[in-house]
């Protein structure tokens, strides 16, 4: 995609969605969501390769990006490699989601690079929220109960931000 990928008022408008594995994807300027809940996402029923965006990641407190994959039978590494080139602001990155379903918890995320800052956004594999719907807090756990789960590594090239709340 040359240019960005914008959200829309609906409900997954502006979103890029598989049924299968994406060997890889390629997003020139930004991806920004819009009021729909997963609007402007990237999201995949199998695996994504590697996901390269030339710009930053603008979601909102209220709908953030979300990139996702399951993560097929053959491999638990569901999204290879995650490369920013801006900011990454509201984003949800999670290894082991069929859209904003938990589905498996031995999914795994690669390679991270964020060139900018990482703003009140999540990096998650295998996890579920727990009751108190935030991602990172103690009541966390695995989805399914499942084992396995990893992040090989998150660069973040400016700071990591904290917005406060969950």
């Amino acid at each position: 995609i040359r240019g960005h990928i914008r959200g829309g008022p609906g409900p997954q408008w502006g979103a890029v969605e598989s049924d299968d594995d994406m060997v890889s994807i390629a997003v020139g300027g930004s991806i920004i969501s819009g009021l729909g809940d997963l609007s402007g996402s990237i999201m995949s029923d199998e695996n994504i390769g590697k996901v390269k965006i030339g710009g930053s990641v603008m979601g909102t407190a209220g709908v953030p990006v979300q990139i996702s994959a399951v993560a097929d039978d053959n491999t638990p590494v569901a999204i290879g490699s995650v490369s920013i080139k801006g900011s990454a602001v509201f984003l949800n990155l999670l290894a082991g989601y069929d859209d904003d379903d938990p589905e498996r918890g031995s999914a795994q995320l690669g390679k991270i690079t964020v060139g900018g800052d990482w703003i009140a956004s999540n990096a998650v594999a295998g996890a579920l929220r727990g009751g108190d719907g935030n991602f990172g807090t103690l009541d966390d756990m695995a989805i399914g109960g499942a084992t396995g789960s990893r992040i090989a590594s998150i660069l973040v090239k400016g700071q990591a931000i904290w917005t406060g709340g969950g």
